[in-house]
């Protein structure tokens, strides 16, 4: 039956023969879905959350792809395992939702039969909530479509916790599917089919299917450690003394080493404000809580954290330390202070700097200072001081005319890091990343006074929305965010939300997936890059609705 879909697809295309099938379904609310049918019948289709569904003959499979390694569980295993866990809610008796054909409509140019409820009344409006092809050569997508549908169910009851039977109608039209290949599923609809090359490995399963025991088990922990962790909420992560560390946005700090099983925590006395590191060595600014009077600056020498000066706080907040220039440089709310041998020079700030709500990204870039601030969904900004008078400017460029404009807009938009453009050198680049339910984001580039779009990637390439896929495309909801940017020999590189980009002087990127990560006593790291490290956190999640994230920290 496959063989024939390929066929008849094929006739329509007289080109060179082709190894399988690519169906495409969008939607307004849930973004595209790719269904791929191989030569042989095998099937694999995406939907949300880094998870695909793979389809060996009766058998189907969810894939989730883990930052440590592939998840591969039966789709009959966790439907029985919801059940199991879920207490159905009482629905009041009834009769149950069912389905009456409404005649043949088309969709994209296919013709289907339509089908809406039969309980609406007569002269109500009737809309359609599925549209069938009965079409034999089309089975094949029609069977991991509905199978895509069951699993998003069950993984809605596991992770957002969906009553169970909470939704009758859902039940209904899954069983409604099973009679046919859907051109339209409520907003969802079958935008194109297409012969494609289906390599084996987009098939196949990438580990051994869990046991249902092993299910349980996991679903069971992972629903006790589901709460926020303090030791995730990373703020700061550098490399220095070939050691990794971090630093919490509670002021806790530990650092490992490349292959060890644990994080050593570090206790350099009083709270850790901030930490860099440079040719300076490592250093790191507390704070020892006697009423916030003064601060300490301390140097990591022969494994010991020294202390080197106190530094009286005038009651100021501490925004970042930096090691970028000849010598450390201390920035507060109100001050810009110069760290030099055992003296300290104090530029007074023109204003008070905000402090963002998770992280500040500091640059020093010639004479002057780029602070990129983070707080959340309240935005943040960018802001560049003068060094030498301590003159402070808001630095962005609001088009568009709407309550969030591009490409930086400070009451919007958290700038998560700074870097200077390899190509340009005289200008830099920041990096903006917003998860809050959607993703948004872009890279920035400022050149003096000039602020313009760099780079933006749209999530979802089949976007049928044209005001959405604009949006998108310059970096609004619907993009890829930002959270990390470095220069690495003449390209940027800059930490998406769903992988590596690599960004050149061409403004063209290439985009590398995850490696594995090391869960590294709560927190994921990977030392699998030659010229960086990866840390993921969760220190958005204080002020968004959003998951982990990445920080890169150079070797």
């Amino acid at each position: 039956m496959v063989r024939c879909l390929i066929l008849f697809v094929l006739l329509l295309h007289p080109i060179a023969a082709y190894a399988g099938v690519r169906a495409i379904y969008t939607s307004e609310q849930q973004g595209s879905t790719e269904i791929l049918i191989a030569d042989n019948g095998d099937a694999s289709a995406t939907f949300w959350e880094n998870r695909r569904l793979i389809v060996h003959g009766d058998q189907a499979y969810i894939v989730q792809q883990r930052l440590t390694g592939p998840i591969v569980t039966r789709l009959d295993d966790l439907v029985a395992v919801v059940r199991a866990r879920l207490v159905p809610k009482n629905i009041a008796a009834g009769p149950q939702p069912s389905f009456v054909s409404r005649g043949t409509q088309a969709v994209n140019g296919r013709a289907g039969e339509a089908f809406g409820r039969a309980d609406v009344p007569a002269g109500r409006p009737d809309p359609v909530v599925a549209i069938l092809s009965h079409d034999p050569t089309l089975a094949a997508i029609g069977r991991a479509f509905r199978q895509v549908q069951i699993a998003e169910i069950q993984l809605g009851q596991v992770d957002y916790g969906w009553t169970a039977d909470a939704n009758p109608e859902q039940e209904a039209l899954i069983r409604l599917l099973a009679q046919g290949t859907a051109l339209k599923e409520y907003d969802t609809n079958l935008f194109r089919i297409e012969p494609a090359e289906i390599a084996p490995d987009l098939v196949a399963l990438p580990a051994p299917p869990e046991t249902s025991e092993a299910l349980a088990a996991r679903l069971a922990r992972e629903s006790s450690d589901a709460k926020v962790d303090d030791r995730t909420m990373i703020s700061r992560a550098i490399f220095a003394d070939r050691r990794l560390w971090l630093l919490t946005d509670t002021g806790k700090l530990s650092s490992l080493v490349e292959g060890a099983d644990r994080r050593e925590t570090c206790d350099p006395g009083g709270k850790v404000l901030d930490i860099c590191a440079g040719e300076q060595g490592l250093l790191a600014v507390t704070d020892d809580g006697r009423e916030a009077r003064s601060w300490t600056l301390k140097r990591w020498r022969e494994g010991h954290w020294q202390p080197e000066r106190r530094i009286g706080s005038n009651g100021e907040r501490v925004i970042a330390l930096s090691c970028d220039a000849s010598r450390p440089i201390l920035l507060t709310s109100r001050r810009l202070i110069g760290l030099d041998g055992h003296a300290a020079h104090d530029v007074p700030l023109s204003e008070s700097l905000p402090a963002g709500r998770m992280k500040t990204a500091v640059h020093v870039a010639g004479d002057h200072i780029y602070v990129g601030i983070d707080a959340g969904e309240w935005g943040g900004g960018l802001r560049r001081i003068d060094r030498r008078t301590g003159k402070v400017a808001n630095v962005e460029r609001v088009e568009g005319g709407g309550a969030c404009g591009r490409p930086l807009d400070s009451k919007c938009d958290p700038v998560d890091a700074v870097a200077t453009i390899p190509w340009k050198p005289d200008c830099v680049a920041v990096a903006v990343g917003l998860i809050h339910f959607d993703s948004s984001g872009r890279i920035v580039s400022i050149c003096d006074d000039k602020v313009d779009l760099l780079f933006a990637q749209p999530h979802d390439l089949y976007q049928q929305d044209r005001a959405k896929a604009a949006e998108a495309a310059e970096g609004g909801f619907g993009s890829v965010a930002f959270f990390g940017l470095t220069a690495s020999g003449n390209t940027l590189v800059a930490a998406g939300d769903d992988g590596l980009y690599r960004i050149g002087p061409d403004r063209h990127a290439t985009h590398q997936q995850w490696p594995l990560f090391k869960d590294m006593d709560g927190v994921l790291v990977s030392f699998a890059l030659p010229d960086l490290i990866l840390v993921m956190t969760e220190v958005n999640r204080r002020v968004s609705v959003s998951g982990i994230s990445p920080l890169l920290v150079v070797r």
